[in-house]
């Protein structure tokens, strides 16, 4: 068995005076000897910590903490977490991309990956559906203070409940409508200088608003890759060929690690003789490889889960159970493509 990594500690030290800062910390200990490959956290009243302070809720699910009575015990086999982010952009309203996050959050969530959605987006849907408690800060104010001390203010719990990973969002406001005049040749990223203080999180999605303005290239200048999300028609095709211009632009410029990581075809009816067509015609003009399988069909389960705030892995309907084993295998290629 490998030795007990020193990051490991580092990181611990790093979280402990956040926690030893709240009223609600009685004891930590952790064991650190050359023969031990498990540390162990003791937090008391931890059920009120996880609800109440996302530092904590952060913690928790990185290092599996498991509730027993009033203390809670949590062995740790570390790993240096990797955390992979994506962009899920369309650059076409009304295509479903908040959807498509929130699915894919869900998805996260129900593995027991703690996952955060950037909502970026001036409409603020996400944000609305995530139900965030409370925002001290949004998105808008990181990217006019690219600071760790404004990213972590901002960083917020939401409503969401459903085991054993969490989500939390950077929320949106109206604002943010200002940062997405695009200059070409004069784009700066700002959120990037942010996100390389962000710790604790192992899935990153950034919900992008319907534009090829600044705000998306930010989410891009940001991201391992691009997701883009359509619907199967002549200008949601169109769409498609304006995002992936955009994504190599950002590759090129900007960010070279960027990838693309293929299309979503989302509210796809398989009676609808256009809709076939349409999802023919993408896979021979960007690659069959490059439409991303299983497309996502029109399910009523959709609409409900966010008019009632719920991950639509949640919904016990056919259709939400179509929906959850859908966006599972979506997560599982991401995972398997940009996780190793």
């Amino acid at each position: 068995m490998p030795s007990f990594p020193t990051e490991a500690f580092l990181w611990l030290e790093q979280i402990l005076p956040i926690m030893h800062n709240q009223d609600w910390v009685r004891s930590v200990a952790i064991v650190r000897h050359p023969e031990v490959h498990t540390a162990f956290l003791c937090v008391n009243r931890v059920k009120f910590a996880l609800s109440q302070d996302v530092h904590a809720r952060r913690l928790a699910v990185h290092l599996k903490i498991r509730d027993f009575g009033s203390w809670s015990i949590a062995p740790i086999r570390w790993q240096t977490p990797l955390m992979l982010t994506f962009s899920v952009m369309g650059l076409k309203g009304g295509v479903g991309k908040t959807s498509v996050t929130l699915g894919l959050a869900g998805a996260a969530t129900l593995r027991g990956l703690a996952t955060l959605v950037v909502d970026l987006d001036p409409q603020g849907n996400a944000t609305s559906i995530l139900a965030a408690k409370k925002p001290k800060a949004t998105v808008a104010d990181v990217i006019d203070d690219p600071s760790v001390e404004m990213l972590e203010r901002a960083l917020t719990i939401c409503d969401w409940e459903i085991e054993p990973g969490e989500v939390d969002v950077l929320p949106s406001t109206p604002e943010l409508v200002v940062h997405d005049a695009y200059v070409p040749g004069a784009f700066r990223p700002r959120l990037a200088k942010a996100f390389k203080y962000l710790q604790g999180y192992d899935l990153v999605l950034f919900d992008c608003p319907p534009s090829h303005g600044t705000l998306v290239r930010e989410a891009l200048a940001v991201s391992d890759a691009a997701i883009v999300v359509t619907t199967p028609s002549f200008f949601g095709a169109q769409g498609v060929d304006r995002a992936v211009e955009t994504i190599k632009d950002m590759k090129r410029n900007h960010n070279p690690k960027l990838d693309f990581a293929g299309v979503v075809i989302n509210r796809v009816r398989s009676t609808v003789e256009e809709h076939e067509y349409r999802q023919k015609e993408m896979a021979r003009i960007h690659g069959r490889s490059a439409i991303l399988s299983p497309s996502i069909p029109e399910r009523i389960a959709m609409q409900q889960a966010e008019s009632f705030g719920q991950p639509v892995q949640v919904v016990s309907t056919a259709g939400g159970r179509e929906m959850r084993e859908i966006f599972d295998k979506h997560l599982t290629r991401l995972l398997r493509n940009y996780g190793e």
